[in-house]
């Protein structure tokens, strides 16, 4: 603690020796840092504020010294360690009570640390191959983009400019950057068509800024490669279809196709022969019934009813008379009707047959 609020202390024994303090609660105009050179008996030393304790300068002030400790790790490739502390500012910057924040360019330097943290979280867990939180950061970090170009001209926007950030690297670069991190995981995950067309937004952001030309680059190799395995598995995909519907290609033409042709003729004649023996049975059965031909009784006189059905009594020995000449006439000629319906039956079989064969 010093005379000037709460600060933290940066060197000690500097300038016949003073302790150079930086204070954390509070800032000069467009967010300059105040440090200062006080005598070790002008500080005191305080606890340090809980998380719940501290507000949302200082959350932002945690955040900014988180990333700076991500950066070491980055230096030591230790992305584990960094993207670890990489969450950790963006726990900081997304607890932050806007309320609080009076200066613009305290809402700025919030979303650029914001915008830097989800980039660099992108990053690491591309690396990490953790690919759907790769996706998830960098679409967060596109949309914080967007929201900023949509009100650019606006303070926050001319305050982000003033802090070094100009129109290429936020519009242009971090959005690059953002897009290209998506664009890498989903085509690890296999969504190559989703790859490509954010490959292709990247370039319309890439395309002739010099400073970008590495970027550019890759985006032009990731489309070259989503194409080519798109295509493989569309024409996989065709192949598999013609060997479902349309039959094998050129060998199977001439060892299949060809093959069952002539399966289904020696079929067609096998059921042939076997059509044209019933065929001859039910003839000689038919001449040897010629011989025997049988005369039908010449019809009866229709006689007029009489009103009340009174001769309705003499009718019923008629009728008598025909059901026996019908029952003869069936076991006369019995064998000859089943032949031939055994024939017909057996044609219409083998005429099924063979048409479900071609």
């Amino acid at each position: 603690m010093t005379p000037y609020g709460r600060g933290r202390v940066l060197e000690v024994g500097v300038g016949g020796g003073q302790t150079k303090v930086i204070l954390t609660e509070w800032r000069l105009a467009y967010g300059s840092r105040v440090n200062c050179f006080l005598n070790i008996s002008d500080l005191t030393y305080v606890p340090k504020k809980k998380f719940n304790e501290t507000n949302s300068l200082e959350k932002i002030e945690a955040a900014n010294e988180k990333r700076e400790m991500a950066k070491r790790a980055l230096a030591n490739n230790d992305l584990a360690a960094a993207d670890s502390l990489y969450t950790q500012a963006t726990f900081f910057l997304q607890n932050t009570d806007n309320a609080e924040l009076t200066d613009n360019h305290d809402r700025a330097a919030m979303i650029e640390s914001m915008i830097a943290c989800k980039n660099n979280n992108a990053m690491t867990s591309l690396k990490l191959k953790r690919y759907k939180e790769a996706i998830q950061h960098a679409t967060e970090a596109l949309l914080l983009l967007d929201a900023v170009y949509k009100q650019r001209g606006l303070k926050v926007h001319k305050y982000l400019n003033r802090m070094g950030l100009s129109d290429t690297k936020l519009f242009n670069e971090w959005r690059a950057k953002s897009i290209s991190y998506s664009s890498k995981a989903n085509a690890m995950l296999g969504e190559y068509a989703l790859a490509l067309d954010l490959a292709k937004r990247g370039i319309m952001l890439t395309a002739g800024v010099e400073s970008l030309a590495v970027i550019d680059k890759n985006f032009k190799k990731l489309m070259v490669d989503c194409k080519q395995r798109i295509e493989r598995a569309q024409k996989k995909e065709k192949k598999a279809a013609k060997a479902m519907f349309g039959g094998s290609p050129k060998k199977g033409k001439k060892n299949g196709v060809d093959g069952g042709k002539s399966k289904n003729k020696e079929g067609d004649k096998a059921g042939k022969g076997a059509l044209d023996d019933l065929l001859a049975k039910a003839e000689k059965a038919a001449a040897a019934e010629a011989k025997t031909a049988f005369t039908p009784p010449p019809p009866l006189p229709m006689e007029e009813e009489e009103e009340g059905g009174g001769g309705g009594g003499g009718g019923g020995n008629d009728t008598g008379e025909e059901a026996k000449e019908e029952e003869g006439f069936w076991e006369e000629h019995q064998e000859a009707i089943i032949l031939a319906s055994i024939a017909a039956v057996a044609a219409g079989a083998i005429y099924m047959f063979t048409s479900r064969r071609r």
